[in-house]
């Protein structure tokens, strides 16, 4: 039975919807061994409690590798590599520097890049990372990009060939979900916008909360739902300070973290979905909000834009909370607009980003059909 090695940085709730975790599903149910390597965390167990049958490494090193901490990296990753050896490395990042041990003993390893990695550095010691970035993409058995737009951008810094691998949604199982859906109301008896993700600076809750505080009162009968898992909690007071201050206490609802059922259940219903990140690579949550026809408005942050367009929502200049603010009302106001929005956003990911179909092509690839 073939050893696999997943690599990432540390387990968190949210990434069961996400790549790391359907790929982490996917290849238990091929019946492999499957380990998880990463830096101990409060996600521990969470992993342990949705992946019985894999084994979790929550020792590896992913601080500075200055001094003492090159011999922290080296044990670490000596000690995996001694106990559990893989036969593959399916999903490692392009920075993470265990590749280069991969590389060096010819193990086989796939490397997934971000949507926003490899542009030219200006200084020494970033050339030097650059160049590694490089050596370990040439070893590489296999590349995964999210876009051909990223595929271009690499071919440029090392022309090989890659791997077009987006983020895609579970179709077979969210069409079970949609067909229970449909059975049911919604919990909510006014229609609403939804926002899922970390509650963190980064994505942007303070600029979406700052749009809609430009439109609530005019569209006082719309909602706005804000799920997701607290990752910085001082962000999230001033979140909660500004609804208050703004008198949007009625119309904006923080919801904790949720997955499976009840989480699409809130894309089914939802009548809008919003990404007001300011930093993206290619966001889940946009083809799964996309499957359950909802019209996205998102900031147009580096690979946004192959998902949305004018077909699927409405793309805005990155950080203009006046113009999100615009798009969001158009929306509203605008239902027929809206609703075709939505059916053409299901036919993209319909066509185009099918689990079913992505996972299995991959595993082809890679010889583990």
């Amino acid at each position: 039975m073939k050893n696999i090695l997943v690599i990432g940085d540390h387990w968190i709730e949210t990434l069961i919807n996400m790549n790391q975790g359907k790929l982490i599903s996917k290849l238990i149910s091929k019946d492999l061994n499957v380990s998880f390597y990463c830096k101990t965390s409060d996600g521990d167990k969470n992993f342990i409690a949705n992946f019985p049958n894999a084994t979790l490494l929550n020792y590896r090193y992913t601080g500075s590798l200055k001094y003492f901490g090159l011999v922290k990296f080296f044990t670490s990753s000596v000690r995996m590599l001694i106990f559990h050896k893989p036969d593959l490395v399916l999903w490692s990042y392009v920075e993470y520097v265990d590749n280069i041990f991969f590389a060096l003993l010819g193990i086989p390893y796939i490397l997934k890049t971000d949507s926003n990695q490899m542009s030219k550095p200006n200084t020494f010691t970033g050339m030097l990372r650059y160049r590694t970035y490089e050596y370990v993409i040439k070893k590489a058995s296999l590349v995964l990009v999210e876009t051909p737009e990223v595929e271009k951008r690499l071919k440029e810094v090392v022309d090989r060939d890659y791997y077009h691998f987006p983020n895609g949604v579970p179709i077979k199982l969210f069409t079970q979900y949609e067909a229970k859906f449909k059975k049911k109301t919604s919990n909510s008896i006014t229609p609403y916008i939804l926002f899922t993700g970390r509650i963190m600076h980064e994505k942007g809750i303070d600029l979406l909360l700052e749009s809609f505080s430009r439109i609530s009162s005019r569209n006082p009968e719309w909602k706005l739902y804000i799920v997701g898992p607290i990752i910085e909690r001082e962000y999230m007071e001033t979140l909660e300070e500004f609804v208050l201050n703004n008198n949007l206490s009625n119309n904006v609802f923080f919801l904790p973290f949720k997955t499976g059922v009840e989480l699409y259940e809130l894309y089914y219903f939802a009548e809008i979905f919003v990404l007001p990140s300011r930093h993206e690579g290619l966001a889940n949550r946009i083809t799964e909000a996309m499957f359950f026809q909802n019209p996205i408005v998102a900031f147009d942050v580096n690979q946004t834009k192959s998902l949305v367009t004018k077909e699927t929502g409405e793309l805005v200049p990155a950080f203009d909370v006046f113009d999100f603010s615009n798009k969001i009302e158009f929306l509203i106001n605008n239902e027929e607009i809206r609703k075709n929005k939505g059916k053409q956003a299901r036919f993209v990911i319909e066509s185009k980003f099918n689990d079913d179909e992505l996972f299995p092509n991959l595993f082809k690839k890679v010889g583990l059909h």
